[in-house]
């Protein structure tokens, strides 16, 4: 679920505190929770959600970030993720507008999310994937080989709609060979 990033309303900290409470009861498995490298604000919710949820709630919540330009190097991106204390991780891509080979980027940065991952998941979304799919079906299977072969736990297939189909990278992997 992706309540708790979308823009349109900002929640107040404790008004996302309720409403995660409220996802998970509701048996959300993953609830995108918020882009800490870009809003100081969703830092601040991750330090207190650590505190207030549930640990079994807690343990649902993704921090993402946008995947980081070749330039700015997936380094920074991984440690501002990582220090939020969130069990799940992970990057989005507007796969409609990527230009050049992302492939290596997507891999270098789901490597480092993966290594510290024992328990948690690495999630990778792949935003305007399907209306990208259409325009260049290879394009897309290489982003999505490149976050599985890196070690991504999920890839969500996001529209422009922003509705996403989950694939377990088990399927997906057996899918793609």
């Amino acid at each position: 679920d992706s309540t708790l990033t979308q823009r349109q309303v900002e929640f107040s900290v404790e008004d996302r505190i309720k409403l995660a409470q409220m996802l998970d009861e509701f048996g959300m498995h993953y609830i995108e929770a918020g882009w800490p490298t870009v809003f100081p604000a969703d830092r601040v919710f991750f330090v207190r959600a650590r505190d207030e949820l549930e640990p079994a709630c807690f343990g649902k919540l993704v921090a993402m970030a946008p995947l980081p330009s070749a330039a700015a190097g997936p380094a920074s991106t991984a440690e501002t993720l990582l220090k939020t204390g969130a069990v799940n991780v992970g990057v989005a891509v507007n796969a409609a507008s990527a230009q050049g080979d992302l492939g290596e980027t997507l891999a270098a940065t789901v490597q480092l999310l993966r290594a510290d991952r024992a328990d948690g998941r690495v999630v990778v979304h792949l935003h305007n994937a399907m209306h990208a799919y259409q325009n260049d079906a290879g394009a897309v299977a290489a982003l999505i080989a490149a976050a599985c072969k890196a070690g991504a736990d999920v890839v969500l297939l996001v529209d422009t709609g922003s509705t996403a189909t989950p694939w377990e990278v088990e399927a997906m992997t057996a899918h793609l060979q």
